[in-house]
């Protein structure tokens, strides 16, 4: 399970793409570190809403 929800990461996306908010503001308002709301715009410009959905897979080892 995802620590932010879909809807979470897509609601502050919006708010910081339309133009009146800074990531700034996103990061006072709801409280998510900077890094979190570059990495959520980086994926929705790449792969638009879905790209939200995305989860980093980690290494097991196995081959």
């Amino acid at each position: 399970m995802s620590k932010y929800s879909y809807e979470l990461k897509l609601e502050i996306v919006q708010y910081v793409l339309e133009g009146k908010h800074s990531q700034g503001n996103a990061v006072r308002k709801y409280n998510i570190t900077k890094n979190h709301i570059q990495n959520w715009l980086k994926l929705y410009q790449n792969y638009g809403a879905d790209g939200l959905f995305i989860k980093h897979g980690y290494y097991t080892g196995d081959f």
